[in-house]
């Protein structure tokens, strides 16, 4: 059986970045994240090894990279259909979800940027013998790109769902004579060409847990790095998530700092020492203006150190609210996190490298340590 994925007009590398911004975990973790985290994730129901996650999530990216087959795809995960004894139709069923849903994604934010002069969406359908009534009967109806029927209704509706979108001008809908929706009709007639049989469909709905925007979910996820929702998070998820959104989304973010960046998590006993029940930390717009100017030798490379310090670090005490983390190895860091005076949060104030001479090195070490009130 052929598979259709409909991401006609996207730039494959909007689907590319959204799949890499899922992180992988294992079904097992699942339960432990709120919704709006998982939105950020990528799990295979039924699979607990995150080794086997990792490799269906890489190889599914490679698909979308190379434009790899479903019959490739197969290939390359047999030892884990054998594991978990699938049959062909789970197999379709998770390469064609998740590559429609990437597509999808990117088209949704690649719409954004011409919503202006393309300001209405038409839902379209395959129209074929394996669509679903509830999905054909919403084919070629329209809808204003910012309609609420999007939030739930926006492709895909439900596993191995084909439909799309078509973004329209105001020229197009009044040459084809188009009607512009506001609500959804109470009730649809579908009539099924095999046996010409009609039957009426009630308020058309999604698959269950198919009703939401994959494309407004990405892009909430991006613009609101979830401060409140990561600090209820298990750390060891919590910790991979960070590193992931570090790795995708630092560098655009260090040019044009408009929210603040997790960039840490810290153990409950550290957050203990802070005087407070947050783990995440924060890096503020304001920081890393400071430090572009002042440090701007750092690369992504550095700051995806800041964890690794936080992890091998003691703390040194260098006032009432704040600690430095040392990572003491070969281009090792220095860290400086504070808690607020309210203790509500937790912000990296600096970073530097230490220097690879290593007489410079273990003085601005002793510097550090010395005098200091090591707890």
């Amino acid at each position: 059986m052929a598979i259709t994925v409909l991401g006609e007009g996207t730039d494959p590398k909007e689907a590319i970045e959204y799949w890499k911004s899922r992180i992988p975990i294992s079904n097992k973790d699942l339960e432990t994240l709120s919704k709006e985290v998982k939105e950020r994730v990528f799990y295979v129901a039924g699979l607990a090894k995150l080794d086997q996650v990792n490799l269906i999530h890489n190889k599914l990216l490679e698909a979308l990279e190379n434009g790899t087959t479903l019959e490739t795809f197969k290939t390359e995960i047999a030892e884990v259909i054998k594991k978990q004894g699938w049959d062909k139709h789970r197999i379709e069923t998770i390469f064609q979800t998740n590559m429609q849903t990437a597509y999808q994604a990117g088209r949704w934010k690649s719409m954004q940027r011409t919503k202006k002069y393309l300001p209405y969406l038409q839902y379209s359908s395959v129209l074929d013998n394996r669509t679903r009534p509830q999905h054909s009967v919403l084919h070629g109806i329209v809808f204003p790109a910012d309609n609420p029927f999007w939030d739930s209704h926006y492709p895909p509706n439900g596993f191995n769902c084909r439909c799309t979108v078509i973004p329209l001008s105001e020229y197009q809908v009044k040459k084809e004579g188009l009607e512009v929706k506001e609500e959804l009709p109470k009730s649809f007639e579908y009539t099924d060409k095999r046996t010409g049989i009609t039957q009426r469909i009630v308020k058309p709905q999604p698959d269950p847990g198919f009703a939401h925007n994959v494309g407004k979910d990405w892009i909430k996820s991006i613009e609101n790095p979830l401060f409140d929702k990561l600090e209820k998070t298990d750390p060891n998820i919590a910790k991979p998530f960070i590193k992931k959104l570090i790795e995708d989304n630092f560098e655009d973010w260090q040019q044009n700092p408009n929210i603040e960046f997790p960039v840490g998590v810290l153990s409950k006993e550290q957050s203990e020492r802070f005087r407070t029940k947050k783990s995440i930390i924060r890096l503020s717009q304001d920081t890393i203006v400071k430090q572009n100017k002042h440090h701007p030798e750092l690369t992504l490379k550095d700051y995806l150190k800041i964890q690794d310090a936080i992890n091998k670090s003691e703390m040194y005490q260098q006032n009432e609210n704040s600690y430095a983390f040392i990572l003491e190895e070969k281009d090792g860091i220095v860290c400086i996190v504070k808690v607020t005076k309210e203790k509500d949060k937790l912000y990296l104030t600096s970073m530097r490298r230490l220097s690879n001479d290593e007489i410079k090195k273990s003085e601005t070490i002793r510097q550090i340590k010395r005098g200091q009130r090591k707890k």
